[in-house]
């Protein structure tokens, strides 16, 4: 999520718990086989997109409430202010473990996040665009303070 945000490309994550399965497909053109393995199925891509489309507004990674339990190895999590759906928690992208005496380092790059996102939310934009980067920009004060750091100023 940090990558994407820094190259100002706006997405949102949903990581769901279940099965998967990858489809590969050949197709014939003009006496040539082509591959393609983009395809993909199970109970956890389900969950994955329904985590996702939960309602939460912004660039975030959602996590469904059977990927919880497993999701603390994928990093911090963060309870969300009010349930979304199957959502309780989202992931905090914020947590980046450095050794003592890089907390100046650790700013820099929070700062970082937090201009490149209050760039993309340009008075231009529809009202329900904007949303989306404030409700960022909300997410990432949340993570800075469960992370013991000093919210930003919006």
């Amino acid at each position: 999520m940090r990558k994407f945000i820094k190259n100002l490309v706006p997405v949102r994550m949903g990581i769901g718990k279940g099965t998967f399965y990858d489809i590969q497909y050949l197709t014939e053109t003009n006496g040539t086989l082509i591959t393609s393995k983009s395809r993909f199925m199970g109970t956890g891509v389900v969950r994955a997109h329904d985590a996702e489309q939960c309602g939460g507004k912004g660039m975030r990674i959602f996590v469904d409430e059977l990927a919880e339990e497993d999701s603390c190895h994928m990093g911090r999590r963060l309870q969300l202010p009010q349930p979304l759906k199957s959502v309780k928690w989202e992931l905090d992208y914020l947590h980046d473990p450095r050794p003592i005496g890089q907390l100046e380092q650790l700013e820099n790059d929070g700062r970082e996040l937090f201009d490149k996102v209050a760039s993309m939310n340009t008075p231009t934009l529809k009202d329900t665009a904007r949303l989306h980067y404030t409700e960022t920009l909300d997410a990432l004060n949340r993570m800075r303070i469960s992370n013991s750091r000093k919210a930003f100023p919006l």
